[in-house]
């Protein structure tokens, strides 16, 4: 009997489908059959929050501590964006 695919995998063939990937394409990518990337595709909802894929608790609470982290880092890269845009740019004369 054959073993079930790695969540692993699952989550970076479900990365590339979303990412516009073709099935065909991806399958043939990851080595996997096309049925099982049709069928992950269609569990998989359009404005999917990652590790609610899988049945494992233990990955999503993970994944949304990530995200999570994922998040205040985005919020501070914005909040030092928003203090360089405020400066006045230096130019520097050649001369």
């Amino acid at each position: 009997m054959t073993r079930p695919y790695s969540n692993d995998l699952r989550e970076r063939v479900m990365a590339a489908v979303t990412a516009g990937r073709n099935c065909r394409v991806v399958a043939e990518r990851f080595d996997i059959a096309v049925s099982s990337v049709v069928k992950w595709s269609q569990r998989y909802p359009p404005n999917h929050i990652l590790g609610s894929f899988f049945d494992d608790d233990k990955d999503a609470t993970l994944v949304q501590q990530l995200m999570h982290q994922i998040a205040v880092r985005d919020r501070k890269l914005k909040a030092i964006q928003a203090a360089f845009s405020d400066e006045k740019p230096k130019v520097r004369s050649h001369a």
